[in-house]
């Protein structure tokens, strides 16, 4: 719920300083050394360390809950490599996507479904990659059971 108080009743709150912005008590602030955090300004808020801060907690990005759709064709979600916890975008199957081998395993390695990625109908075993057109999107098999994707910017 929306409160607007006056100038002098804000002067009283007490102030959050993170990132180089100033946040008053009961404004939410998203760390950028901590982008899987949420954490909420307060009297004892403690800006040192957003790791076990009690302000502070895990953001949930609730995939499976909004993405359903886009889960059920087989679409990975994309993350910006190091600045979001939460994807921006989703790659979904194509018909030209290729599976690039990664290294090799052993034959029974290989064989359990629990060491495999799943990407649309496409099996890959771990350190297996998707082609993609383009070079900024890195797509692997690392940890089952899906995909995981990573945007650069700098390419």
């Amino acid at each position: 719920m929306l409160q607007i108080i006056d100038k002098e009743e804000k002067d009283k709150l007490a102030k959050c300083y993170v990132d180089g912005t100033e946040f008053h008590e009961g404004q939410k602030i998203y760390p950028n050394d901590a982008p899987c955090k949420a954490c909420l300004c307060s009297k004892d808020f403690n800006n040192s360390t957003f790791v076990d801060n009690k302000d502070c907690a895990e953001f949930k990005c609730d995939l499976e809950l909004r993405n359903e759709d886009k889960i059920k064709k087989g679409c990975v979600p994309v993350y910006i490599r190091g600045l979001r916890c939460c994807p921006d975008e989703w790659k979904c199957p194509e018909a030209e996507d290729k599976i690039i081998k990664g290294e090799t395993r052993e034959a029974a390695d290989v064989s359990d479904p629990q060491l495999t990625c799943k990407y649309g109908d496409k099996v890959l075993n771990i350190g297996d990659g998707i082609t993609d057109s383009n070079k900024c999107l890195t797509c692997k098999c690392l940890l089952p059971p899906m995909v995981q994707c990573t945007r650069t910017y700098e390419c």
